[in-house]
């Protein structure tokens, strides 16, 4: 799919899309395709305690971000910036087994 995680949260994934594509539409597009596999991937895994399917919400934003190695005594990889804000708070708003885009994600798959 040409993307890369970049930072793990507890039950968060942050993927960026590869950013030696020159199409940007591509690049939502991908994401979008990565989206619709994770959720069919999903539906095989039931939950041993409650017998339910996994859901997963997924939430695309597209933007300029900052990156680099933070901290001095657990140093990590991060990505940063209001596009990542944006991304992240779609997804706490979205609705399990979907794919939530943001206007500028969306406009660029139209």
């Amino acid at each position: 799919f040409g993307m890369f995680r970049v930072e793990t949260e507890p039950f968060t994934y942050l993927v960026v899309s590869s950013k030696s594509v020159d199409d940007q539409r591509q690049h939502a597009c991908c994401l979008v395709q990565l989206g619709l596999a994770m959720i069919r991937l999903s539906r095989s895994y039931i939950n041993a305690v409650t017998g339910d399917l996994l859901d997963i919400r997924l939430g695309i934003n597209s933007g300029p971000s900052s990156a680099g190695v933070i901290s001095t005594k657990l140093p990590h990889y991060c990505f940063f910036g209001e596009t990542v804000t944006v991304a992240k708070e779609i997804v706490r708003n979205g609705f399990a087994s979907t794919i939530t885009l943001s206007p500028d994600a969306a406009a660029m798959i139209q």
